[in-house]
């Protein structure tokens, strides 16, 4: 998690503290790590806006996940309910970045004055 933060952000090392204690008590809170993580990268770039390819290149857990997924896939038979599971983990994973940019949309919209 730091490292993703930390690319995000560059090197403003304050910020970046205050990044990875957000995604820490946000997780602690309950809130799965991953969208913590995600929430932090959103909240403490000094960009204007991220894409949700630019979440998943700086937010390692989003590669990890995916990466874990599909090298499980290629080492379970078809039939192999760990395969199963590893499909749909990996299907999920890339459906929900798939999902970011529309989400975005519609919270832009949503935002925007009557």
């Amino acid at each position: 998690m730091a490292f993703a933060i930390l690319w995000a952000m560059g090197d403003r090392q304050e910020q970046w503290e205050a990044a990875e204690r957000l995604a820490l008590t946000l997780a602690e809170g309950g809130l799965q790590r991953m969208a913590a993580r995600t929430l932090a990268v959103f909240l403490f770039t000094d960009q204007d806006s991220v894409t949700a390819g630019e979440i998943a290149a700086r937010n390692t857990a989003f590669q990890a996940m995916l990466q874990a997924a599909r090298t499980g896939i290629e080492t379970t038979a078809e039939h192999d309910p760990a395969h199963r599971r590893l499909t749909q983990m990996r299907d999920f994973y890339e459906f929900m970045l798939g999902e970011i940019p529309a989400m975005l949309d519609r919270w832009h919209r949503h935002r925007q004055p009557g």
